[in-house]
């Protein structure tokens, strides 16, 4: 084999461990409430800072699709922990509502746009519902989209989202409902082509 097929073969390797990294759930203390660890393909959990796993107790989080980033909440902010450099970042400032901060967040495919929903059921939103949207190089922040649109969302110790998730890169599918559907218990999914602002 010469020097390339070995470089492709660790460059592949190095690339498959990444997208390995997975959540675990620990610890469970009631539906809305769980220790969230982040491990490795071989189950086990990987270390990281005091701060970062402070803020994984009863809260929400998710891993890049390329398992690069963790998005995670702390003190009303949206933090970033990138694991190639073993540091944190603050990534934005969230709102408080009511209802509190409403669900993790949700990555494109390609990890280039990542979203949240926030819910208050006290008429700040037309919907009671907002999309805010970052479109993202690495985990730098482009552009920011803020749709207020109506996602469908059920409230017990916190308010969540039913369902809402990105198709591909470009295109947002959420599940949407009027006061006349919903208590026939009927869904509509809905879905957004999304366009950058200029």
């Amino acid at each position: 084999m010469n020097k390339l097929m070995y470089l492709l073969i660790i460059l592949s390797l190095g690339f498959s461990f990444a997208q390995e990294r997975s959540l675990n759930y620990k610890d469970d203390r009631g539906a809305s409430c769980a220790t969230i660890v982040v491990v490795d393909a071989e189950g086990t959990e990987i270390k990281l800072p005091p701060n970062v796993i402070k803020a994984l107790d009863c809260s929400n989080a998710s891993l890049s699709p390329n398992g690069d980033y963790l998005a995670y909440f702390q003190d009303n902010a949206l933090n970033m922990y990138d694991f190639a450099e073993q540091g944190w970042i603050h990534f934005s400032d969230i709102p408080t509502h009511p209802d509190g901060i409403n669900s993790s967040v949700f990555w494109s495919e390609d990890a280039s746009r990542l979203g949240l929903v926030h819910i208050s059921q006290s008429g700040i939103f037309e919907h009671n519902s907002q999309v805010q949207i970052f479109e993202l190089e690495g985990i730098a922040i482009l552009n920011e989209i803020v749709l207020d649109i109506e996602v469908t969302f059920s409230c017990g110790g916190i308010c969540s989202p039913l369902d809402i998730a990105f198709e591909g890169n470009d295109v947002l599918r959420y599940q949407t409902n009027s006061s006349l559907f919903y208590m026939d218990g009927l869904r509509t999914i809905a879905r957004l082509e999304l366009v950058t602002p200029e």
